[in-house]
């Protein structure tokens, strides 16, 4: 969980975190923030838009995040939630 809390620039492990946090255990954008140390609600609403904006060019971290999106309905996650703001 430490990984998860570091600051580093270009943090893609922090960014998905953030995006399966918020869509999937429902957390807000702010609580996000709060539970992996990124600083603001707004922050991690701009590290989900840029994840998902490079999830349409980079292959490799498309079928990661397809993997871990039938991890996750495999474990019993239900549909994405709405992320809140």
């Amino acid at each position: 969980m430490e990984e998860f809390k570091k600051r580093r620039r270009d943090a893609r492990a922090r960014a998905l975190a953030s995006y399966y946090l918020a869509c999937y255990a429902g957390l807000t954008q702010r609580e996000v923030a709060e539970y992996l140390n990124v600083g603001t609600g707004s922050a991690v609403g701009k590290q989900m838009k840029q994840l998902v904006n490079e999830r349409g060019k980079d292959r490799k971290l498309a079928k990661l995040m397809e993997c871990i999106e039938t991890g996750l309905k495999h474990a019993g996650a239900s549909k994405p939630i709405v992320a809140k703001s």
